[in-house]
C-alpha cells in the first residue's frame, strides 16, 4: 500500500503509529456534493399593512449561523392563483426561556413555560391566530414581515 504523507498543515494526512494507521481529515478540505434542482419563482403577494388573521399550518425548524423555529401562519382574505391561502412566515431564535422571544409567543398562546417542562409544538398547529404585518424592503425587493411580538391566539 502507498502512503502520501503530506507536511502542510493544511492537507488530510496518513501515517502509521505503532502499526495502525491514523488518518487525519482536515475538515475543511472535505466537500458534500450539493446539488439542487432549479425551481420556478413562488408566486408572491404582498399584503397590507396591518392586523390579520389566520392559522398556524407549520411549524420546522431552520438552522444555519443561528437556530430558528418558523411558524407558518396563513393570511386571510389572500389566496394565490391556484386557489390555496397565501401563507407568511414568522421565524423566532430557538432560545427557550419563559423571557425569550420564543417563551413569550408561547405563553401567549397558552403552553405552560415552566422551566423543565417539555413542550409539544404540534400542538399549536390549526390555533387560529391574530397578528400585525408590515412590508419591509430589502434592496429592491418587497416582503411581508409578521410583527412577531404581536402573534396572539384569536378567541
Amino acid at each position: 500500500m502507498d502512503l502520501k504523507i503530506y507536511n502542510d498543515p493544511s492537507q488530510s494526512t496518513l501515517k502509521i503509529v505503532e502499526d495502525r494507521l491514523v488518518i487525519h481529515l482536515n475538515p475543511y478540505l472535505i466537500r458534500n456534493k450539493m446539488k439542487r434542482q432549479v425551481q420556478e419563482d413562488k408566486e408572491f403577494i404582498l399584503v397590507e399593512d396591518g392586523q390579520h388573521q389566520g392559522s398556524i399550518v407549520n411549524i420546522e425548524e431552520r438552522s444555519g449561523k443561528f437556530a430558528y423555529i418558523d411558524f407558518t401562519l396563513t393570511c386571510e382574505g389572500y389566496k394565490l392563483s391556484n386557489g390555496d391561502p397565501l401563507t407568511i412566515k414568522a421565524g423566532m431564535s430557538d432560545s427557550l426561556s419563559p423571557s425569550s422571544m420564543l417563551g413569550e409567543f408561547l405563553t401567549r398562546m397558552g403552553l405552560d413555560m415552566t422551566p423543565g417542562k417539555t413542550l409539544d409544538f404540534d400542538l399549536l398547529l390549526g390555533k387560529p391566530v391574530s397578528y400585525l404585518t408590515s412590508q419591509k424592503v430589502v434592496g429592491d425587493k418587497s416582503y411581508n414581515e409578521v410583527i412577531r411580538k404581536t402573534i396572539k391566539p384569536l378567541v
